[in-house]
């Protein structure tokens, strides 16, 4: 039973760690406008930057709010197994 708990810590460690690597990713989604993707000078005219800019902006938000939802539910996991481990530890102990 204690291999148990020791195994089932180890996991939790996993799992948070993994949650921690999501949220890092999160952290640094870069903001590419179009005309960079593409491999071209910006555009002269201010507005077709603007509003690529503007895609460009959405595009990471959006990326960046998936990677903290994955992350979130990794945490998740994370909490559960560490609940558990410690509910395993108590009942060694």
């Amino acid at each position: 039973m204690k291999i148990l708990t020791i195994v089932l810590a180890l996991v939790t460690l996993a799992l948070g760690l993994r949650a921690a690597w999501y949220w890092r990713r999160a952290s640094v989604v870069e903001v590419v406008p179009l005309w960079v993707k593409l491999g071209q000078i910006e555009p002269v005219e201010s507005g077709v930057a603007n509003d690529q800019w503007q895609l460009a902006l959405i595009e990471a938000g959006n990326e960046a709010g998936k990677l903290n939802a994955i992350a979130a539910a990794w945490t998740a996991y994370s909490v559960v197994s560490g609940c558990v481990t410690t509910l395993m530890g108590l009942m060694v102990g």
